[in-house]
């Protein structure tokens, strides 16, 4: 095949029912699937993860890499999918991430007549709370997931946990002091060209969840990336349990690098507080600089 528009980058750890349901939205888009490759970055699994993404050979253009499992390494996994990428348009998804039918085709419109926009897909239904999961989990209609969507956005629940940072700045990303802060690679694409400038993945953040997908986005907001929100872009996180506590104790770590490499006010002060809160905390500090 030609090159493809778009390669979209999964990276996968013993997350093969999950995987499976992303790859079954994928082939669900309203787009030519020739025009976009599917790259699936395994971190070790050992759930026979190749199995299923033969099963998809036939249906998808679908590749899989496979690096050897030294811990969890989201990071370096992600570098793997970005190396043997042949698209122009790089997209980042996770496994258990559903896609909505016009996804891609949205995600491919919104980098029409740019070249430096780091384009962000909304994410619905990811709970902190596993038995909020579960119920959300009884809602899910795997055969119809836009009708899930739909559900889900009239009733306004289970929305996307950055919605209301979305609000605050009426969807204008880039009013934010740091945009960047909701650079997450669940639902995320860029022109590989911007990528390239600005260096892949940190590979640092490795051993430990969270912020390497927030340190790429200050690098990119650093070299003049115009972040986008793409409200139709439109996303589903299927439920599935995850070790919140383990989770936020690595990222504290990831954290602790991330201020040391940058150094800035931004990275100090999100230290003590969220990525959905980060801006809010700059606003409040700047006025109170501004009154000294």
């Amino acid at each position: 095949m030609k090159n493809p528009i778009l390669s979209v980058i999964i990276p996968t750890y013993n997350r093969k029912g999950l995987l499976d349901h992303t790859l079954m939205s994928i082939t669900n888009q309203k787009i030519d699937l020739e025009t976009i490759e599917v790259i699936i970055a395994d971190d070790g699994s050992t759930d026979n993860t190749e199995e299923l993404v033969e099963k998809y050979s036939g249906i998808l253009n679908i590749s899989y890499y496979y690096q050897e499992d030294e811990g969890y390494r989201v990071a370096s996994a992600r570098n793997l999918g970005i190396t043997n990428a042949n698209g122009e348009i790089l997209f980042f998804v996770d496994s258990g991430i559903l896609l909505s039918k016009d996804c891609i085709s949205q995600h491919i419109s919104s980098h029409k007549g740019s070249l430096n926009s780091v384009v962000i897909g909304t994410v619905l239904g990811v709970e902190e709370e596993y038995d909020n999961n579960k119920t959300l989990l009884k809602q899910i209609d795997l055969s119809a997931i836009e009708n899930t969507i739909a559900k889900i956005q009239s009733e306004n629940i289970y929305l996307d946990i950055r919605e209301k940072v979305f609000k605050s700045c009426l969807d204008n990303l880039m009013s934010l002091k740091a945009p960047w802060a909701l650079c997450w690679t669940g639902n995320l694409s860029l022109r590989r060209s911007m990528l390239i400038e600005v260096g892949e993945f940190d590979i640092a953040f490795d051993k430990n969840w969270g912020v390497e997908d927030i340190d790429l986005g200050y690098r990119l907001f650093l070299k003049g990336a115009f972040f986008k929100l793409n409200r139709l872009a439109l996303s589903l996180h299927y439920p599935h349990y995850s070790d919140t506590r383990g989770k936020l104790e690595q990222e504290k770590i990831n954290k602790r690098y991330f201020d040391n490499k940058h150094q800035i006010l931004a990275s100090r002060t999100f230290l003590s507080c969220t990525a959905i809160c980060l801006n809010d905390k700059l606003d409040v500090l700047e006025s109170i600089i501004d009154e000294i």
